[in-house]
């Protein structure tokens, strides 16, 4: 009977522990480069070029430098990074499951996707986290400027301090968009008319979902 318990209690611990590690960011996979690209993480250095193997990474963060081409990575499970020729970055995965990029000063912009299709493109100087919990993802930026653009097509300016809580429920591929041709739309919308003008300025809010 001990035994039928404490085989129990392990197999119990080790779902748990299981759990755990599927929360956590802690691997990084490669999945598109078509140029040349250096990549800086805890498990090892990389140094592509178009037709090398793609890496798969245990790592929770990394270090990129895109030279030329277009480049992709996966983190977290769900969420998609691209970037072009001029792109310079820093991920970071955390344990509850939410992902940090920041984007470097003279950076090319770089696109953060999630599994239900939102889109962030994070421009030249910004610190953008992404979170999904229960049906909503909170997208929050601690400096710099991003646009978000949700599964529904609207698009908002997000500055530093603020953040915005979109739907995560329509699982879909994430959306293919340039980051170059997204960051050009980063012009400043005076009031919140979502059908004449897309891109609202939320720049005020400081709670999710406001």
């Amino acid at each position: 009977m001990n035994r039928f318990i404490l085989v129990t209690a392990l197999s119990l611990s080790a779902a748990v522990c299981a759990a755990a590690a599927d929360t956590a960011c802690s691997r990084l996979q490669v999945s598109r480069l078509d140029g040349h690209a250096r990549i800086h993480s805890q498990s090892a250095s990389y140094d592509l070029k178009r037709g090398d193997a793609l890496p798969s990474m245990s790592a929770a963060s990394a270090d990129v430098q895109v030279s030329t081409g277009a480049f992709e990575l996966l983190a977290c499970g769900e969420f998609r990074i691209r970037s072009g020729a001029g792109a310079a970055f820093a991920l970071q995965g955390n344990d509850d499951g939410s992902l940090t990029l920041k984007t470097a000063e003279g950076s090319a912009p770089v696109q953060l996707s999630d599994a239900a299709g939102n889109v962030l493109v994070a421009t030249p100087g910004t610190e953008v986290s992404s979170k999904r919990s229960k049906k909503k993802a909170e997208y929050a930026v601690a400096r710099g400027k991003a646009v978000l653009t949700d599964t529904n097509g609207s698009s908002y300016i997000l500055k530093e301090k603020s953040r915005r809580a979109v739907d995560a429920e329509k699982i879909t591929a994430p959306k293919s968009v340039l980051p170059q041709e997204a960051a050009g739309n980063t012009e400043e919308a005076g009031t919140e008319q979502p059908q004449e003008n897309p891109i609202q300025d939320n720049s005020h809010e400081t709670a999710a979902g406001n």
